[in-house]
């Protein structure tokens, strides 16, 4: 008769220790993907459809050690809950333009 149906005890490990393997590694990306999900859930982002930036309060700095420019915007807004004032900053690489380095204070 042939071996049709009949596992040996080599075939039968080596089927055991792949199903192993794949358990481990199912069992490690839900382990990230749930403490990566606690996390982002705990961060405390404030969103508000009413941002409204002033173009004119952007500011530009040139970095001198580099030569490389920046744009930044830092805002202060009263805490709509009344508990301190809420405040940010954002940045960003802008290329040296003429008119970049015209507006460099």
């Amino acid at each position: 008769m042939g071996m049709v149906g009949r596992l040996d005890g080599n075939e039968r490990t080596f089927k055991s220790e792949r199903s192993d393997i794949m358990k481990s590694r199912v069992l490690k990306v839900l382990t990230v993907a749930t403490v990566s999900l606690v996390v982002l859930t705990g961060c405390d982002t404030q969103t508000s459809g009413d941002i409204n930036v002033q173009t004119d309060e952007i500011q530009y700095r040139k970095d001198q050690r580099t030569d490389l420019c920046f744009a930044f915007l830092a805002s202060r807004k009263s805490n709509p809950i009344g508990v301190g004032n809420m405040t940010g900053m954002g940045m960003t690489h802008v290329p040296c333009s003429e008119e970049v380095l015209r507006l460099i204070r």
